[in-house]
């Protein structure tokens, strides 16, 4: 939820529109790998480990053109 909050206040700001689908393209592909790599095993699996940092990587991305949005 916060990935997508970030990406609609991007959006208002008037964010470029191919980086907010770059955005939603990978957080769904994180999200997937994550959902495999639970498939797999409730332990620490590859696709939950890239999953998990994909979607961070990206809510901080999105927290920084946030900011400098504001500016």
């Amino acid at each position: 939820p916060i990935a997508l909050i970030l990406m609609l206040f991007l959006e208002m700001h008037g964010s470029a529109p191919w980086f907010l689908h770059v955005a939603g393209v990978t957080l769904i592909v994180g999200r997937l790998l994550h959902a495999y790599g639970l498939m797999q095993s409730s332990a620490l699996t590859p696709g939950r480990l890239a999953g998990t940092s994909l979607t961070w990587l990206l809510i901080v991305v999105l927290a920084l053109d946030n900011l400098v949005h504001l500016v």
